[in-house]
C-alpha cells in the first residue's frame, strides 16, 4: 500500500513485468528528486505546523 501511495504521489515508478514462471512482478523506481534546504525553508515548515496545531520546538528563532 506504501509503495502505491507513492506512486501516486509521482515519487517513484512502477513498471509490471512477467516472470519466466508467467508471475507479474512489479518493479519500482526512485524518480529524480532534489531537495534545497535552507533556514527560511525550515522556519515555513515548523511555522505551517504550528498553525495547524502540531507541536513544534520552544524556542525558534529566526537568523539572518
Amino acid at each position: 500500500m506504501h509503495l502505491q501511495r507513492l506512486e501516486q504521489a509521482g515519487m517513484i515508478t512502477g513498471e509490471l513485468e512477467l516472470s519466466p514462471e508467467g508471475k507479474a512482478m512489479k518493479f519500482y523506481e526512485v524518480v529524480p528528486f532534489r531537495i534545497h534546504v535552507t533556514v527560511d525553508t525550515v522556519l515555513d515548515a515548523l511555522r505551517a505546523d504550528e498553525a495547524a496545531g502540531q507541536e513544534g520546538p520552544d524556542n525558534v528563532q529566526e537568523s539572518q
